[in-house]
């Protein structure tokens, strides 16, 4: 069952560690395990229900808003070590954050997804189900399911890319609200690659390691270099 408190629901079935800082309405669901030294903010969701869990869930929500939601969820959701986890952000259940990730407000992280150490989510960046992303990444815009980006990439807006200024180690930006890329489903971004602008990356697309990404990519296509050209 989970308890109810200030600070939102908490499955009896959670382990938070100590020591950690959880806002006020927050909502942990199912086998969750959050990282000490993470900070969680105000109205976020970890282990959120997902697929058939949510489909149960909207049921019994239009029915019986009454029922435990929480014995609903099956999947473990990891949040790692020292995590920042911003304002309204969603991370469905079966997810894995590793540590020193941070969430900027308004992030949503599908099922069944892993995102790698030190990796950073732009604000309203929405990583879908069952991605996979490594280490050390900047993530603005989408990214859509099945996907798979390596470590040290960066998908950003332009004006992110253009006033991105290093602040004790970790990025900082006057300009969050622009679109950023759209990832579509199935495609691989190799590792130390950039890609920048309101562009579009097709579904089961291909980039290669360091490439520079300025214009959209067409579905099923496989691209390297900087500028990023079709591979022969």
């Amino acid at each position: 069952m989970m308890a109810q408190s200030e600070s939102g629901f908490t499955s009896s079935r959670a382990i938070i560690a100590i020591p950690s800082q959880i806002g006020r309405g927050v909502d942990v669901y199912g086998p969750a395990q959050i990282g000490p030294y993470t900070l969680i903010g105000n109205y976020v969701a970890i282990g959120y229900p997902f697929g058939s869990e949510l489909q149960r869930a909207v049921k019994y929500w239009k029915g019986q808003p009454s029922i435990d939601i929480d014995s609903l969820v099956t999947e473990e959701t990891i949040i790692g070590r020292r995590n920042i986890i911003e304002l309204g952000t969603i991370v469905c259940s079966g997810s894995r954050l590793g540590s020193d990730v941070q969430c900027e407000s308004y992030s949503f992280i599908g099922s069944k997804t892993t995102i790698g150490n030190g990796t950073w989510l732009v604000q309203n960046a929405k990583v879908y189900d069952r991605v996979k992303i490594g280490e050390k990444c900047i993530i603005s815009g989408f990214v859509g399911d099945n996907s798979t980006i390596g470590n040290n990439v960066r998908v950003l807006g332009k004006l992110i890319h253009k006033h991105k200024v290093p602040v004790e180690g970790r990025p900082e930006w006057d300009e969050l609200s622009e679109p950023g890329p759209t990832i579509g489903d199935d495609a691989i971004i190799g590792f130390d690659s950039i890609v920048i602008g309101d562009i579009h990356i097709g579904e089961g697309a291909y980039v290669a390691a360091g490439a520079v990404v300025t214009k959209d990519v067409a579905a099923r296509t496989r691209v390297a270099g900087n500028p990023a050209r079709p591979m022969d």
